[in-house]
C-alpha cells in the first residue's frame, strides 16, 4: 500500500550506519501539532484507540535507538516482499514449517506495519498442529480496530486483547 512505499523509501534515506535516535524522533513527534506529513504516525498506531500524547510518551520511554542493521533488515524485507534476513540467505517464511510448539498469531485490523494479510501466509505455513490466528478490530467484537502498537498500548487492550492472550495461554498450561 502507499504507506509501506513511503515508509520503504524513508528506510532508504535513512541508510547511514550509525542508530537512529528514535528517542529524538520521539520528542520531535510529541512537539508537533496537527497531522503528520503523509499519515507517517498512522503507521505504528490506530487513533481511535490510542491517544496520541500517550503515544508520544510510551516512544520517548520506550523506544530505543534503532540500529543500521535492523533498518537494513525492514529494506531488505520490503524489497524482497517477504521476510528475509538483512544478508538475504534467511528466508523466516520458508522457516515457519519447522516450528511445531503451540503458536499464536496475531495482528490487527488498522495495522499498516504488519497488516493481517501479511500474517495469515506465515500462519498457513506453520507447522505446528496448535496454531491460532487472531485479528483484533471491530469485526471481530472489539472495542476498536488495532493498529501494531496499540494491541499492546491502545485504550481497549486490557479489554479485547489481554484476555484472549490470557485464555490462550491457560488453554495450553492447564492442558499439560
Amino acid at each position: 500500500d502507499h504507506l509501506t512505499r513511503v515508509i520503504h523509501r524513508l528506510l532508504q534515506l535513512l541508510s547511514w550506519p550509525g542508530p537512529l535516535p528514535a528517542r529524538d524522533l520521539a520528542a520531535f513527534y510529541a512537539q508537533c501539532e496537527g497531522d503528520i506529513p503523509l499519515h507517517l504516525d498512522r503507521v505504528v498506531y490506530e487513533p481511535s484507540n490510542m491517544a496520541r500524547p500517550y503515544l508520544a510518551d510510551m516512544m520517548r520511554v520506550g523506544l530505543s535507538p534503532i540500529q543500521a542493521g535492523v533498518r537494513g533488515q525492514f529494506v531488505a524485507t520490503m524489497a524482497a516482499g517477504r521476510f528475509v534476513s538483512f544478508d538475504g540467505p534467511h528466508d523466516y517464511l520458508e522457516g515457519a514449517s519447522s516450528i511445531t510448539v503451540p503458536f499464536l498469531v496475531v495482528s490487527g485490523r488498522a495495522d499498516h506495519l504488519c497488516p493481517p494479510e501479511r500474517t495469515v501466509t506465515f500462519f498457513d505455513r506453520l507447522g505446528s498442529t496448535d496454531k491460532t490466528w487472531r485479528t483484533f478490530g471491530l469485526d471481530q467484537g472489539d472495542h476498536a480496530d488495532y493498529g501494531h502498537v496499540d494491541l499492546c498500548n491502545g485504550d481497549h487492550a486490557a479489554d479485547d486483547v489481554y484476555p484472549f492472550l490470557a485464555q490462550w495461554l491457560h488453554e495450553r498450561i492447564a492442558g499439560r
